[in-house]
């Protein structure tokens, strides 16, 4: 093979290969080197673009030539392509010194020599072409993106390629937890028609993907991604691993939108390099073609419509399909994209993988809406739909195993007394013409001045920030407004030794070609330093140069693009050894404000955002959360757990011992539960209100008093307004409760010579015939609450209210869980059994002072230690569920007892009721004072007390 010698030495990348063709002097002689290159290119990349044969043109069949209608010799082309479906292409290599792009009238020499070649490539070291380019419909090209991602290993193949030694192909094993992956799905795929595989970001789903397909000798495989970038990056490494031939066929349309929203980081069909299938008609005829190796499908969610119409005509079923970015499929199914693969409805498939880092499950209040409005919606933990999850390898399990880096959360915090004295020192003037321009500029100066520092304290070297519009993007970069104060100014300011040389701080958008910003990335890559800000270009998918951090300079709403976002840092080459990925949150501290202040602003609430989507991917910060989470419970410390995920970088007044204590109870509060819990409690159906507790310790009814008043008892009193003796039951009742606690709170009994029959008692006499004069209800009922008692037993009484006010006597306050505790399920309110009561209730405020704050986890942990501690048989649903017969209870109790306005109020900051002090001795002895006698602890008599009129009772009443 007649080579150039420059083509037999060793490079590491393509840049070294580029300077070295540069430094000829002869323009024909580069241009010779890169034509030898591009054809040991073509050899080292056959199965990528489903080459047959390949030759430069001189080399190339006289008959091929004269098929096409194409000169002897080179007028215009530099080599031809025959691919595997027999279709031809030619192509032209244009070496540009400086990656200067070729000129139109360049390419068209080519076109205009090839014109019956079925393709026509474009092959040149630079970032773009022509936009003329793409009004030939058989253009494809390939260009320095191409090149500027080659690796050592493919130097080295050329090299021997060059050299005319033989090489062989290297395929990588699959690492352990890979293994697991397969394994897992061909397993499940014996009993299923469908799965997920849940796994971080930069875990190699892609390989383990045509691994699974591999093992399971599948032979018409379909691989759905949702931007034309990820089909490309796939079909590279399907290509390259593949340990048999496959033919292709990749269906990408430039319609780039899902869900509403444009991915600014794909690419355009004429982009990737290969032929693409855009119509209906191009499918059918691919489709067609007879065969004797496995075929692969890539298609765009997009362009399902077109695969879906074009397989249904030819009655064609996939074997395999796997979604890539899984997420993106949940939703609503207004978006025709992504529904068309889920069912066999639209495209017959055996077997259905979901791949994901990110599930996306919609919350039972979503779907209930959408049922109303007669629309369909897709969830991930519809099992009909997606499956079972057949494998889950989240962050912290990737991170202990070495297949991701680890990660810090940045809280890089700066007062405003901070900013503008930095401001004053630097001689800045800020020249905007109102007070909003102002507030902008210098909110834009903090941020860059935030990023340096974190670049310095922490020895970041490359770092994405993301942005939520590309104007905000730009002046991070260039600065706000009028762009007086550039990033790149605040790095010369701010960093000693600063060179301009070793930094590269650039922007990138969806209105850029891709060509321009792989231009941009790539200088990004190269440099020692560098800062790139976006958008929405680098949030998910596809490959971006390595960067050890990610700055959320604006706050981000979607978890999903959180961690999507959070995944471009935690990604690391094979075998390379692991680096600390930073994820940096900017805060503006007002002067004067106090920690709990800073923690309350609305910049702290992304803080909790990036920990809320990170615990939902990672064990290991689960697991600290718990931890923090039950040491706030129990009133530990906080702030003393080894390797905490959370660095503070504050301002000099804030002590960060301090900050740390308040921050984490806050993040065990707020971040306490997984998303998926906390949606389902959001949204949860009512569940059973019944309690596994039987109901002794109990109120007078469940109901508020004004309603008891107004709904139950007014309206039962009138029929027996007009002096009427009796009153039929069936006249009597109004409702299933107006009857029951209209007798339940002493006002009228059974008439003795008939049960249906009703009648008022002397305490219901003494009521009804002071009607205008004594009579109030709120006195009644607290007349009655120091009364009210339950029957235990043929001996033994409980009176509830009583009980409920002698130990707010004794302990000064009461809360939910003293009362769920140790209150509600007192069989007696004997002096022994209330002392027992508030013991309890100190053991339970003394070990867990802010038991309140429990996540799931570590409730179901403490409820077991407390039943057993208190022998009682609590449930969950008795503790922490609202809409339960137990909390219900509370509510009605607490309601009643506030009728003791002057003695008794509820403090809404600590969720408790609580003692006046002051009025407390008077409390304690209308309390004594109207204690049962132990000749009225009998049944029969403390019915008659409780429906007397004696006045006894009625002068302690609160006015």
């Amino acid at each position: 093979m007649n080579i150039h010698s420059l083509l037999r030495r060793e490079y590491q990348n393509w840049g070294e290969l580029e300077s070295q063709i540069e430094n000829i002097s002869s323009d024909k002689e580069k241009g010779d080197v890169f034509e030898d290159f591009v054809h040991l290119y073509f050899e080292l990349n056959k199965n990528y673009y489903q080459i047959q044969d390949h030759w430069r043109y001189r080399d190339a069949p006289i008959e091929l030539k004269t098929d096409l209608n194409m000169e002897k010799n080179d007028k215009g082309a530099d080599g031809l392509i025959r691919f595997k479906n027999g279709k031809i292409a030619s192509y032209q290599a244009k070496f540009r010194t400086g990656r200067v792009r070729p000129s139109y009238e360049e390419l068209t020499k080519l076109w205009a020599e090839s014109r019956e070649c079925d393709y026509q490539y474009t092959v040149a070291n630079c970032y773009g072409l022509t936009n003329l380019a793409k009004k030939n419909p058989k253009h494809l090209q390939v260009l320095c993106d191409e090149f500027d991602r080659l690796d050592k290993d493919f130097f080295n193949k050329m090299k021997n390629l060059a050299s005319e030694i033989k090489i062989s192909r290297v395929f990588y094993d699959p690492d352990p937890f890979q293994r697991e992956m397969i394994q897992s799905v061909l397993k499940e795929f014996v009993v299923s028609d469908r799965g997920k595989l849940i796994a971080a970001c930069g875990t190699g789903k892609t390989l383990t993907s045509l691994w699974i397909a591999e093992s399971l000798g599948v032979s018409i495989v379909l691989y759905v991604a949702p931007s034309i970038a990820l089909i490309k990056q796939t079909l590279m490494s399907w290509s390259d691993q593949s340990k048999s031939d496959f033919d292709y066929l990749c269906i990408c349309s430039d319609e780039s939108v899902i869900d509403g929203v444009v991915d600014e980081s794909d690419l355009s069909s004429d982009e990737i390099g290969i032929p693409v299938s855009t119509n209906e008609i191009e499918i059918l005829k691919n489709l067609k073609i007879e065969r004797d190796r496995n075929l692969y499908i890539f298609s765009t969610y997009q362009s399902l419509g077109m695969l879906s119409e074009a397989s249904k005509k030819l009655g064609l079923k996939f074997d395999l399909g796997i979604f890539d970015e899984a997420h993106r499929t949940s939703g609503s199914s207004n978006n025709r994209h992504f529904s068309i693969g889920l069912t066999n409805k639209k495209i017959d498939i055996s077997k259905r993988l979901f791949m994901t880092a990110t599930e996306r499950l919609l919350t039972p209040r979503v779907i209930k809406k959408a049922e109303q409005l007669d629309r369909i919606v897709f969830s991930m933990d519809d099992e009909e739909i997606y499956g079972k999850t057949i494998y889950r390898y989240s962050f912290g399990d990737a991170i202990k195993e070495g297949a991701i880096s680890d990660y810090k959360v940045i809280i890089s915090a700066m007062s405003d007394k901070e900013i503008f004295q930095w401001i004053e020192e630097n001689n800045l003037i800020i020249d905007e013409d109102d007070d909003e321009s102002k507030f902008n500029n210098a909110q834009n100066i903090f941020k860059q001045i935030l990023l340096i520092k974190s670049f310095k304290n922490f020895s970041i070297k490359k770092c994405i920030t993301f942005h939520n519009t590309v104007l905000q993007a730009k002046e991070f970069i260039n600065g706000y407004g009028s762009g007086t104060f550039s990033l790149r100014y605040a790095f010369e300011k701010l960093w000693e030794g600063y060179s301009t040389n070793e930094v590269n701080l650039d922007h990138i958008n969806g209105d850029m070609s891709s060509s321009d910003r792989h231009q941009k990335l790539s200088s990004f890559a190269q440099s020692p330093i560098g800062v790139i800000s976006n958008a929405r270009c680098l949030t998910e998918g596809v490959d971006v140069p390595l960067i050890d951090s990610v700055y959320f300079v604006t706050p981000r709403n979607s978890l999903i693009d959180i961690v999507q976002a959070c995944g471009r840092a935690l990604r690391k080459p094979r075998g390379t050894e692991s680096k600390t990925a930073y994820f940096i949150v900017p805060i503006l501290i007002p002067d004067g404000s106090t920690v709990e202040d800073a923690l309350n602003s609305e910049d702290f609430q992304m803080v909790h955002q990036v920990i809320q989507a990170l615990r939902d991917q990672d064990i290991r910060l689960e697991q600290w959360i718990d931890q923090i989470n039950l040491r706030v419970s129990k009133g530990r410390p906080v702030n003393d757990l080894p390797d905490p995920p959370v660095i503070m970088s504050l301002p000099q007044e804030f002590s960060v011992k301090q900050f740390e204590l308040k921050l984490y109870t806050r993040i065990a509060e707020v971040n306490g539960e997984p998303t998926q819990y906390l949606q389902k409690e959001q949204s949860r159906e009512s569940p059973s209100r019944k309690s596994g507790i039987k109901r002794v310790f109990r109120t007078l009814g469940d109901y508020t008093f004004k309603s008891y008043i107004e709904n139950l008892v007014n309206p039962t009193l009138r029929f027996f307004a007009t002096s009427v003796e009796t009153v039929q039951y069936k006249e009597l009742k109004i409702n299933n409760n107006n009857v029951s606690h209209t007798e339940r709170l002493g006002l009228i009994e059974k008439n003795s010579q008939s049960d249906s029959l009703y009648q008022l008692t002397a305490l219901g006499k003494f009521f009804v015939s002071h009607a205008n004069t004594t009579r109030r209800f709120d006195a009644l009922f607290r007349r009655q609450m120091l009364t009210f008692f339950v029957p235990v037993g043929d001996s033994s009484f409980v009176f509830p209210y009583r009980g409920m006010i002698k130990l707010l006597c004794e302990l000064g306050s009461l809360n939910y869980f003293d009362y769920i505790f140790c209150i509600y399920t007192l069989q007696s309110t004997s002096k022994d059994a209330l002392n027992t009561a508030k013991n309890k209730i100190q053991s339970l405020r003394s070990n867990y002072p802010k038991i309140g704050s429990l996540n799931k986890m570590n409730k179901l942990k403490v409820l077991k230690d407390l039943n057993q501690e208190f022998q009682v048989d609590l449930k969950e649903m008795d503790v922490w569920t609202k809409r339960t017969t137990t909390y219900n209870q509370w509510g009605y109790m607490k309601n009643h007892l506030l009728l003791f306005s002057d003695f008794i109020f509820f403090d809404k900051h600590q969720d408790s009721l609580k003692v006046n002090q002051e009025k407390l001795h008077i409390l304690k002895e209308i309390i004594k004072k109207t204690e049962p006698t132990e000749a009225e602890l009998t049944l029969e008599n403390l019915y008659v007390r409780y429906r007397s009129p004696r006045v006894k009772y009625v002068k302690y009443e609160m006015s």
